[in-house]
């Protein structure tokens, strides 16, 4: 799910959510296709970037499920610690 409050609110966030979209779609097809997320460091969470925002996904089999999209100035430590918990 994009949390559209959080992106730009003016026309080019139309563009964003559309870039956001189309990197989703394309892992699919390609679940390496991202680097690995260097806070994480474990092979099966990556991301792909949309613009300013990093596509976080977990690959599970043949399955990509995103976990996030953030602005790239965020930090991430909410979310892993969300992960160290589990």
């Amino acid at each position: 799910m994009i949390q559209v409050d959080a992106l730009p609110s003016n026309t080019i966030s139309g563009a964003v959510i559309e870039k956001i979209l189309d990197s989703t779609r394309t892992l699919s097809n390609f679940l390496l296709l991202g680097r690995i997320v260097p806070e994480f460091k474990e092979d099966s969470i990556r991301e792909v970037f949309a613009y300013s925002y990093r596509i976080i996904y977990q690959i599970q089999d043949e399955t990509v499920i995103i976990a996030a999209v953030v602005h790239g100035k965020r930090l991430l430590n909410q979310f892993k610690n969300t992960e160290e918990s589990s």
